[in-house]
């Protein structure tokens, strides 16, 4: 069992899902750039602190949106988590079946958790 986070990006901000130990979905946004990054890494530290086996980042981009900017470089070349690039074409899809927006950091974290059912959805 690991850790799912998902960042999803949506225009100039990115989107972060991850679950409490209490099972309840959370999210918050920060800009992507630097300032961004900083308060990224922030939030991040506690959940990555005690999450259970080695985290995995699943980032993807919502409909209209791409893998960019100052977050994505960071995180892409960051060793110290696993990282998930969730194909556009694929995310977009689900949300549709599901009826859900590809702008909601919600529906990549389903998405992410039905790719990787064995992860502890948090």
């Amino acid at each position: 069992m690991f850790t799912i986070i998902a960042i999803l990006f949506v225009g100039e901000v990115a989107h972060v899902a991850y679950l409490s130990p209490t099972a309840t979905l959370l999210s918050f946004q920060v800009e992507n750039n630097a300032a961004g990054l900083t308060r990224l890494n922030t939030r991040l530290q506690p959940i990555l602190r005690t999450a259970s086996g080695k985290p995995l980042i699943c980032m993807g981009a919502a409909e209209g949106s791409s893998l960019h900017g100052v977050l994505f470089e960071d995180l892409v070349f960051d060793e110290s988590v696993r990282r998930f690039m969730h194909a556009q074409p694929k995310y977009i899809l689900n949300a549709q079946s599901w009826s859900m927006s590809s702008a909601d950091p919600a529906t990549l974290f389903r998405s992410c958790a039905d790719l990787f059912p064995s992860g502890r959805r948090s």
